[in-house]
């Protein structure tokens, strides 16, 4: 349904190897999302809920390059809805006040997931930026 796409940049007073950043990429993926399944560099998940059922599905990429201490991490994400969301919109046509609900839903959950790649940078920066 929509993508979002970030690009971070990180110095260290160290030489970092792809397979460094990557493992700190996908613990804090793990940490924020449910249901996530990493394969090389592509991952999908979803959205932690905590009253109402995750309607958004993510598909990202992590694409890393290294040169020395600095590193240049892109992510592209795409949301998509899953099966609840076309359950609520089946039982939307027995309670319309449900595609009200559904659309707060979808709306929160999608903006939630934006907020927490965006925090990304700041979780790759205390990992691993100088002092």
């Amino acid at each position: 349904m929509s993508e979002i796409s970030y690009a971070f940049q990180t110095e260290s007073e160290e030489n970092l190897s792809e397979n460094q950043i990557l493992g700190e990429v996908k613990t804090y993926i793990e940490s924020e999302f449910n249901k996530v399944n990493f394969y090389d560099n592509n991952f999908s998940s979803t959205v932690k809920s905590k009253i109402l059922n995750p309607v958004v599905k993510l598909n990202g990429n992590v694409d890393i390059r290294v040169k020395d201490k600095k590193s240049k991490i892109f992510l592209n994400v795409n949301t998509k809805t899953n099966g609840w969301f076309w359950f609520e919109v089946v039982i939307g046509f027995f309670f319309p006040a449900i595609w009200v609900l559904l659309a707060i839903q979808w709306y929160v959950q999608k903006n939630k997931s934006s907020e927490i790649f965006n925090n990304l940078r700041n979780y790759l920066d205390s990992k691993f930026s100088k002092f």
